[in-house]
């Protein structure tokens, strides 16, 4: 199945959620962390259970602290 991952292609397994995808991008620490696909804010207690869809367009977001 193919997806996008802030704006790059990536293929994945027909059963992959959201946890499955940070592993991909090689996001282990998910701290400080949202994702939105399509447009749409997923809670973090919902990454375990959404599975990602072909032609999913995912966007990871990191916060940055500083001061």
């Amino acid at each position: 199945m193919d997806i996008t991952i802030n704006n790059k292609p990536y293929t994945t397994d027909d059963d992959s959620n959201l946890i499955d995808v940070l592993e991909k991008v090689q996001l282990t620490d998910q701290f400080g962390v949202a994702i939105a696909v399509n447009n749409t804010v997923v809670p973090k207690t919902e990454w375990e259970k959404y599975i990602v869809k072909d032609r999913d367009t995912i966007l990871v977001i990191n916060a940055i602290f500083g001061g």
